[in-house]
């Protein structure tokens, strides 16, 4: 019997990869193709940075999204999929790392170490993009929820050059269907420099 879990990453492997990436491809001007794809799920922004010419690492702490993208990229090269959670990963050096609707499933005790290997992880003038959640979501009132604050977020991105942040406060709906308020920033930024 397939559980809600894995009926959604199977259905999301349907899906493109997200349409704000290719604009996010676009502003990495390195010649290093390498890229981290932190909360992969059913890799469809993977296939497409494998598409693009770059050096995937995968890493979801899903077993389900990692059976997924093991069969789906059986064939690839130039991927790397690892089943791992964010809070104890070493991450490679990278141009890219892209960490949509993930980050906030990071223990808030261990947030702040995490983004750090982040941070550090990302070569001088290369891109992160990802989500956060906001204090007004629906998911804000769990512990296993990290969130953060506007002025949270852009202490974040102290070493960044911030080129855009979307804010989105409305009621929708989860991945699996479920009424929600979402509350949430998704930043793209260049790295500019290694202090924080």
């Amino acid at each position: 019997m397939t559980t809600p879990l894995q009926g959604y990453y199977q259905n999301s492997s349907l899906y493109s990869h997200r349409k704000m990436l290719e604009k996010i491809v676009d502003l990495n001007c390195s010649n290093n193709k390498t890229a981290i794809d932190l909360g992969c799920g059913a890799g469809n922004d993977t296939a497409y940075l494998l598409e693009q010419g770059y050096n995937v690492t995968a890493i979801d702490n899903s077993s389900d999204a990692i059976e997924i993208c093991l069969k789906r990229f059986k064939d690839s090269q130039n991927i790397s999929i690892l089943q791992k959670n964010f809070e104890n990963c070493n991450f490679i050096k990278s141009t890219l790392l892209i960490a949509f609707s993930s980050l906030f499933f990071c223990q808030s005790s261990l947030f702040k170490e995490t983004w750090q290997r982040i941070v550090d992880s990302i070569e001088i003038n290369g891109i992160f993009c990802g989500d956060f959640l906001g204090v007004d979501d629906s998911w804000a009132r769990s512990e296993s929820i990290n969130v953060v604050t506007k002025n949270e977020l852009t202490s974040l991105f102290q070493s960044f050059e911030i080129l855009f942040i979307k804010e989105r406060n409305e009621a929708g709906q989860c991945a699996l269907g479920k009424p929600k308020h979402w509350h949430s920033y998704t930043v793209a930024a260049r790295r500019r420099s290694s202090n924080l």
